[in-house]
């Protein structure tokens, strides 16, 4: 997937996402996410975030975080 709207809940296992929109919940294992927009919750596992917006809460573990 490209593109998650907002609102979505995303639980993707082995993708890449470039993009999730502001209010959505990601469940990402194994994905490579670019950007997360603000407001969403994130929880990262084996992943790397380039950028992860304002007012969004990341759980990482063993990631790449570059704010």
């Amino acid at each position: 997937m490209e593109k998650i709207g907002s609102g979505s809940a995303a639980c993707l296992h082995g993708s890449t996402v470039e993009k999730i929109c502001s209010g959505s919940a990601a469940c990402l294992h194994g994905s490579t996410v670019e950007k997360i927009g603000s407001g969403s919750a994130s929880y990262l596992h084996g992943s790397t975030v380039e950028k992860v917006c304002s007012g969004s809460a990341a759980y990482l573990h063993g990631s790449t975080v570059e704010m």
